[in-house]
């Protein structure tokens, strides 16, 4: 519109009502936030009971850990069943149309039955038990019928609820503490009907014992924190498959990020046992080579000339393109004795 056409008491006009529209807007974002902000601020000083409640900093967690737990394979699947389902539906339901109204008899018959079953609740055709989640180590139980695995659990009357975060501060719980946890939840009738607990992790009591290398103190460690194979290559964003292979030792296990991350998530106790070549990867190696031959006076030629490895290859260690292969570690390490062999040698001629 020509403003030129519009009265100046117009645009005031129009200029008071997007005020309006704004402040509306900033009103209702003020509230959300503020209801968000006391929300967390009443859990987090105990006033009221996040178990219940929950909070926004514990949904937000479990929203960016959605992909966590094959969250896509899930959807995919789901997807699958909905379209199967949708098109099953959609051709019995043609073909039961035509029969009706093919015969007349069987019509009148079947309307009631029909009338019936149309103002049935969908819901009511699914199963009673529902869980939620899986876990393929689901050996420990207490009495009832709830199912707990990463958190969420569910009761007979299909309430989903948030268990406390059973791991905080990461203190390994003992099973006889988690199944008293929620005997008391039965007791105070927070539930009302009893619970069975499907712990996702149980931690195991382990014999010291002599572990001879790398692999064994992955299998050790991981049955004493009582992780699955699964859940340890989700960790590490590996498979299930190829991490048994690793405790297998069908895969040689030499990358330095996933040895770092298996370290950290199952905590080892003791000095890990690597081999001589993991332990010259995880030294930072190409530093500590350009300072060897910077000490040495050795160029990057001659000392490829030296250990018989190609020039083009050691500029890409040095420049972080390329990891140190085994192979060129044995020349490497094979260069420097001889290096310090012929110093030696230097050294008692003068």
């Amino acid at each position: 519109m020509n403003k030129q056409l519009i009265s100046k008491e117009r645009r005031e006009y129009l200029r008071n009502k997007r005020y309006k529209q704004y402040m509306v807007w900033l009103t209702q974002i003020a509230i959300l936030v503020g209801f968000l902000a006391i929300w967390e601020i009443l859990a987090n000083q105990k006033i009221i009971d996040s178990f219940i409640m929950s909070q926004p900093s514990r949904i937000w967690e479990t929203f960016t850990n959605l992909g966590s737990n094959d969250l896509m394979r899930h959807i995919g699947v789901t997807v699958y069943e909905t379209v199967v389902g949708f098109l099953m539906g959609t051709g019995l339901g043609i073909m039961i149309a035509i029969i009706l109204w093919w015969s007349d008899f069987l019509s009148k018959v079947s309307e009631p039955y029909l009338v019936v079953l149309n103002s049935l609740p969908k819901v009511a055709l699914r199963t009673s038990h529902y869980y939620m989640g899986r876990s393929r180590n689901t050996s420990y139980y207490c009495n009832g019928n709830c199912n707990c695995n990463g958190g969420l659990f569910t009761t007979n009357d299909e309430v989903a609820s948030k268990v406390q975060e059973m791991r905080k501060n990461k203190e390994l719980l003992d099973r006889d503490i988690v199944t008293g946890f929620f005997r008391q939840i039965k007791n105070n009738k927070i539930i009302a009907n009893p619970i069975k607990l499907k712990i996702d992790r149980c931690p195991n009591i382990m014999q010291e014992q002599e572990k001879k290398d790398f692999i064994e103190q992955m299998i050790y460690y991981r049955k004493l924190r009582g992780y699955t194979q699964k859940q340890v290559g989700q960790a590490i964003k590996v498979t299930e498959d190829t991490y048994r292979d690793y405790e297998k030792r069908n895969i040689d296990l030499k990358d330095i990020d996933k040895i770092k991350k298996i370290i950290k998530f199952l905590k080892f106790e003791e000095e890990p046992q690597l081999s001589e070549y993991v332990k010259f990867l995880m030294s930072s190696p190409e530093k500590k080579l350009q300072k060897y031959l910077n000490k040495n006076n050795i160029s990057k030629n001659r000392f490829s000339r030296i250990s018989s490895v190609n020039r083009r290859t050691m500029i890409d260690w040095f420049n972080g393109n390329k990891s140190i292969s085994e192979e060129s570690y044995k020349k490497i390490k094979k260069a420097i004795i001889k290096i310090e062999n012929d110093k030696s040698n230097n050294f008692e001629i003068e």
